[in-house]
């Protein structure tokens, strides 16, 4: 399936053949400081994070996970591609593929992303998806930022 960047990619759920290229993507210090074990597919850890494929190969994850942000009620978006696969458009595409099903459910009333001040394609993404920034996180210097599903919804429509 293509996204809006014209690359063809699928999402699909995480398995232990994505081994090699998880432990690649998380070596990055960014990655493993944000992410760390949500994406550990050798523990079998189910989470609502998908593998980014292109022909049939890992390039990135992306998903939605339980946010420690506010009350501790919300989801949070993550997104992380291997450097070879970044500023095509690959990102979001895949983002915005998992928030229209996640606004499809009509579940929440939004979705959070936390990003580090210095992280400016991250806060870029983050603008192109719909975000905005309310604040910092209490227990980190991260921004934090929200999207509110139902202008998604509007958006689509």
């Amino acid at each position: 399936m293509s996204g809006e960047s014209g690359i063809s990619f699928v999402l699909t759920e995480l398995r232990p053949r994505h081994g090699p290229a998880m432990d690649r993507l998380q070596a990055r210090p960014d990655v493993q400081s944000r992410l760390g074990r949500v994406i550990d597919v050798r523990d079998n850890i189910r989470s609502n994070v998908r593998a980014i494929e292109i022909d049939g190969e890992l390039v990135g994850v992306a998903g939605l996970v339980p946010s420690g942000a506010l009350d501790g009620t919300e989801i949070e978006l993550v997104c992380a591609l291997l450097e070879e696969h970044a500023k095509r458009g690959l990102a979001t595409a895949a983002c915005s593929r998992i928030l229209t099903a996640e606004a499809g459910r009509r579940q929440r009333q939004r979705v959070l992303a936390s990003i580090a001040p210095e992280n400016s394609d991250a806060k870029r993404l983050a603008e192109r998806l719909g975000f905005k920034q309310i604040g910092t996180r209490m227990t980190s210097p991260d921004e934090l930022w929200a999207l509110s599903l139902a202008d998604l919804v509007i958006a689509a429509v």
